[in-house]
């Protein structure tokens, strides 16, 4: 199993007050020993590089007789249990049996988190496939169609993407005025992992930051 070395990247403007980061590949290696190390889409260790030595290091607490595993690329934080697994079958020929992966085909009916709705009365996700119903059996909201939801999303999609714009060009007040209406909005319809309420998040955050 060869490991990805990788690096951050930032990319905008010298003069720009806001920069966007991103991961890039700068090189793979073969490293016998982490080679050794099983996978899971939780690993309980992490590894990182200076030059070309890696170092394993526990992410949590691992108790005496307890394997350490390690994370292949597929990470229960970055995909969900479906593209975690085709995967994992693609390029490394098993299916992962990992605790993530047994808890969350358990919840699929609400799909990945993500990119889950959520109940506008009592926030537990929403879960159906053209019409979504509350996933709290004793929540007495009404059925929504998810064509309205994730019309809804576009549109707040939209938006974030003219903060962003207002972020590049410097003008920083109107977009976390801008920004902070999107996570009202947000707040109301989508569940709190969903990956754009994560990204009105950092906008509003950057912005803040750089107001000082």
């Amino acid at each position: 199993n060869a490991q990805a070395r990788t690096t951050v990247q930032h990319t905008g403007s010298k003069g720009s007050i806001v920069t966007d980061s991103r991961q890039v590949r700068l090189a793979t290696g073969i490293f016998p020993v982490i080679s050794l190390l099983n996978h899971s889409c939780s690993p309980n260790t992490s590894v990182s590089f200076i030059s070309t030595v890696a170092t394993i290091r526990a992410s949590q607490r691992i108790g005496k007789g307890q394997e350490i595993l390690h994370c292949y690329g597929p990470h229960k934080s970055r995909m969900g249990v479906a593209e975690r697994q085709q995967k994992l079958r693609s390029q490394y020929f098993f299916d992962c049996t990992c605790p993530a992966c047994q808890t969350e085909a358990h919840r699929m009916a609400a799909g990945p988190r993500w990119k889950a709705f959520c109940c506008n009365s009592c926030r537990a996700p929403m879960q159906g496939d053209g019409v979504l119903r509350c996933g709290n059996r004793s929540c007495a909201e009404s059925v929504v169609s998810r064509d309205h939801l994730v019309s809804r999303l576009q549109d707040l999609q939209q938006q974030v993407g003219v903060a962003q714009k207002l972020l590049r060009d410097g003008e920083l007040e109107r977009a976390v005025q801008l920004l902070s209406g999107c996570q009202r909005d947000a707040e109301s319809f989508l569940w709190a992992e969903h990956a754009m309420v994560g990204e009105i998040a950092d906008g509003l955050a950057r912005a803040c930051a750089a107001l000082g």
